[in-house]
């Protein structure tokens, strides 16, 4: 590097001294002697700048040359670590090939195994899923059962009540019969006791008969008498409104009485006044016209007198036939409410005997219910119980199956993370061999250019 630096600063100086004489004329005296000693000059400090260069080239040519061998003996030794490695990477993937066939046999039995796993995992899914179902289903048929059992209490709190009333109404019953057997046996007793009585009786009947035909033949003249009575009272209301208004003209004419009355007091203090006035001075003319007014008074009261009689017979008469149509019309309804009674009677009788034997056989249909619905529930309940144990029986195997599964996906889970290790132990190291493939082929890539220079060098030594 000094010697380039001389070298750099005599070509610097030769500058500056080319520069000096071509700032000289050519037609100097001294120009001559000048360029002879610059030529002298610039000869010998080519020559040294020649010598320096080549000596600098010599230089560097030995150092070369001695880095060319070093870089020689350098290749020589990679070439045999190489040569080494080769033989190292053969053996490795010589011992590498039933490494890899093991690996992949492995990787085969685990991807059957695998395949083995997902078909056991997908029957398991379908098992749990049918465990669940089957859970869903017990559950289902749990409330059911709790159902069926609060009907059960239900229908027995009703079977005990109806076995209460049915003992209830058994023991009515039983004593209704009792006292239909007593009346039996008392009928039969009187019948016997009757026998010799039985003509009496006929004639009896006969008699009753006949008294039901004459019954039936007086209902049917009271039907037309009530009839007639109702036409009779339709006349007497009539009769009544008649009588009213008499009574409105009596009172009308008793008040034209009373008028006639005052006028006739009027009249008879005027007679007074008049036989004053006669006996003060005599005459007969006031005595005609009060003896006339009497007798019209006479006659006027006969004739209300006549009249009042007739309002009273009319009255009586309409009261008498007032009390036949009410006596009449009381005893009718006398008979038809014996009538009703005799028919309600009978009919309380006929619904008594119907409801007695419609209770029998409800009785006896609640109680063949109440047996089936037994039947039913113990058998509903012996189905469920062997339902129970099938699941339970199903969910211990299936809690063995999945056991022994869940252990052999545990050693699966296992080898495949070991065989995982091993995997990436190999790639690692074959990522390394090839890491140092590439920097040696690198090298003898940089050792040859070294060498191709180095040649061309010495081909062309300048």
């Amino acid at each position: 590097m000094s010697d380039m630096r001389n070298m750099l600063r005599q070509l610097r100086t030769l500058e500056s001294d080319l520069l000096e004489a071509s700032s000289y004329a050519p037609g100097d005296s001294n120009w001559d002697e000048r360029l002879s000693r610059w030529q002298d000059g610039i000869a010998t400090s080519l020559e040294n700048v020649i010598t320096s260069v080549a000596a600098h080239r010599e230089a560097r040519l030995s150092a070369w040359s001695e880095t060319l061998r070093l870089n020689e003996r350098q290749l020589d030794w990679d070439g045999a670590k190489l040569k080494e490695r080769k033989r190292l990477f053969r053996m490795l993937e010589r011992s590498a090939e039933p490494r890899e066939r093991d690996f992949e046999e492995r990787r085969h039995k685990l991807a059957e195994n695998e395949d083995k796993l997902r078909a056991e995992r997908s029957e398991i899914l379908r098992r749990e899923t049918a465990l669940l179902e089957a859970r869903r289903r017990l559950v289902r048929e749990t409330a059911q059962q709790a159902l069926a059992a609060k009907h059960l209490d239900t229908w027995r709190e009703q079977l005990s009540s109806a076995q209460e009333t049915a003992a209830t109404q058994a023991m009515r019953i039983k004593m209704s019969r009792e006292a239909l057997e007593r009346l039996q046996i008392e009928v039969e007793a009187e019948r016997q006791s009757l026998e010799p009585r039985s003509k009496t009786l006929l004639e009896r009947e006969d008699a009753f008969e006949k008294r039901e035909l004459e019954l039936i033949r007086r209902e049917e003249e009271l039907s037309i008498k009530t009839k007639e009575l109702n036409q009779r009272s339709t006349d007497l209301s009539r009769l009544d409104a008649g009588i009213e208004r008499r009574e409105v003209r009596v009172s009308k004419r008793s008040s034209e009485t009373e008028q006639n009355r005052r006028e006739l007091k009027e009249d008879r203090d005027k007679f007074d006044a008049a036989g004053i006035m006669f006996e003060e001075k005599g005459g007969f003319a006031g005595i005609k016209f009060i003896e006339r007014k009497e007798a019209e008074m006479k006659k006027l009261q006969e004739t209300f007198k006549a009249e009042a009689h007739r309002l009273e017979l009319s009255r009586d008469e309409t009261n008498r036939q007032k009390g036949i149509v009410i006596e009449a019309r009381e005893r009718t309804e006398r008979l038809e409410l014996e009538e009703l009674r005799m028919r309600e009677r009978e009919t309380g009788l006929d619904a008594r005997e119907s409801t007695l034997h419609q209770r029998e056989n409800d009785v006896l249909d609640q109680r063949k219910a109440i047996a089936a619905r037994r039947a039913n529930i113990e058998e509903i309940e012996a189905r469920i119980r062997r339902e129970r144990e099938t699941i339970e029986d199903l969910e211990n195997r299936e809690a063995e199956k999945e056991k022994i599964l869940r252990e052999k996906a545990a050693a699966l889970r296992a080898e495949e993370l070991d065989q995982n290790k091993r995997d990436r132990e190999i790639s690692r190291k074959e990522r390394e061999l090839d890491i140092r493939l590439r920097e040696l082929e690198k090298a003898s890539d940089v050792l040859k250019a070294e060498r191709d220079a180095l040649a061309r060098e010495r081909r062309n030594p300048e």
